[in-house]
């Protein structure tokens, strides 16, 4: 296992935020803010989640791309600013999603100023590797009292700072052991994920400072103590269900069969194994196909819900219908599968779907 190496990586003061969907951000040079929006489809916590994680990357992208007399600091200090607002560093602690149609949208500002101080603040860390079976990192975490999850500021702030120990170190042994094709399929989410911590990966910690926070809140300082070997077994579990799920679709009526055929192609074309035995499968995709009736002709309008073994509802892709119409026609269904299967976006929207089912069939456990 090659993990030997000392690397030198940012402990950062942790937020709570997440990650993944549609967004844009945008800068206003006069007051030098800059303003992260992002829209995911649906509601509730797991869309605000989705809405966040896309924001916090178009931030880490308008970070890179402000010009030098907006931001100056070194490139290294750039890229740190980055890959902290990619992370989530700079999201408020808790975002309230806005609904717009089907989508649920976040938005938040974070001004230059911040970004500065963020560069002034932060401290270098050692991951330390003992032996090459423990690594020993230095973190800050920050929390809030939970009563949904029944958990103390303190308690909160704890487990953020063994979420960001668990992330860091996995990050190392990721480098150090994977390809980085594979490691760019993780998100940062799920190396914070439940799961990961609560799967006897950290050894023990210690306290090495705490304070009282606004609003209630409490911030620690940790010293973490992170076994490789239960670690790196968790990460190639993962990596085995996020790079290649099996993945059954239930029968479509005769009427669409073409729609079920092109879907299996476009599924086979990621990169992923399709079984005809749902005993067999990590993934079940169930689709509601329709062709609708319009003034002009015939469009075809999908949905495919992804679901684990239990049945339980873990993503869904839908469809544009409308940007392709056929004439009304016995073999529509069959003409229109084809266009909607054969267009990148659509291609890449439900690969992202079931690549978001997998992520959350693994914090549940695989």
């Amino acid at each position: 296992m090659k993990i030997s190496r000392k690397l030198q990586l940012v402990s950062m003061t942790a937020c709570l935020t997440s990650v993944l969907s549609c967004a844009g951000v945008a800068q206003e040079p006069a007051s030098q803010l800059l303003t992260a929006e992002a829209c995911a489809y649906g509601r509730g916590a797991s869309a605000i989640d989705a809405a966040t994680t896309l924001a916090n990357r178009k931030l880490a992208e308008q970070i890179q791309a402000l010009p030098g007399e907006a931001l100056a600091i070194s490139a290294q200090q750039r890229n740190a600013a980055a890959s902290a607002a990619k992370a989530g560093e700079f999201a408020p602690n808790e975002l309230s999603g806005q609904l717009q149609g089907n989508d649920t949208c976040v938005s938040y500002q974070v001004d230059t100023d911040q970004l500065l101080s963020y560069q002034e603040s932060q401290a270098l860390g050692d991951v330390v590797w003992d032996d090459e079976a423990v690594a020993a990192v230095t973190v800050v975490g920050e929390g809030w009292a939970d009563e949904e999850q029944g958990l103390t500021a303190r308690q909160a702030a704890e487990y953020d700072a063994l979420s960001r120990a668990v992330q860091m170190v996995a990050g190392a042994v990721i480098e150090d052991n994977f390809s980085a094709d594979m490691a760019a399929k993780v998100p940062s989410r799920v190396l914070r994920s439940r799961r990961l911590r609560s799967s006897g990966v950290v050894q023990e910690f210690s306290y090495l400072g705490e304070q009282p926070l606004a609003d209630n809140g409490f911030q620690v300082t940790l010293l973490v103590q992170v076994q490789a070997e239960p670690l790196l077994t968790e990460l190639e579990q993962l990596f085995d269900l996020l790079g290649d799920p099996v993945v059954y679709i239930e029968p479509l009526p005769r009427e669409f069969s073409a729609v079920q055929s092109h879907l299996a192609q476009a599924i086979n074309e990621l990169g992923l194994s399709v079984t005809e035995d749902a005993a067999d499968a990590l993934l079940t995709l169930s689709v509601d196909a329709q062709l609708r009736e319009v003034s002009n002709g015939a469009q075809l309008a999908l949905a495919v819900a992804v679901h684990n073994t239990l049945q339980q509802q873990l993503a869904v892709w839908r469809n544009q219908p409308h940007l392709i119409t056929l004439p009304m026609a016995t073999s529509s269904a069959a003409q229109l599968s084809e266009f909607h299967f054969a267009m990148q976006s659509q291609q890449q929207q439900l690969k992202d779907t079931i690549q978001q089912a997998a992520e959350v069939l693994y914090e549940q456990g695989g």
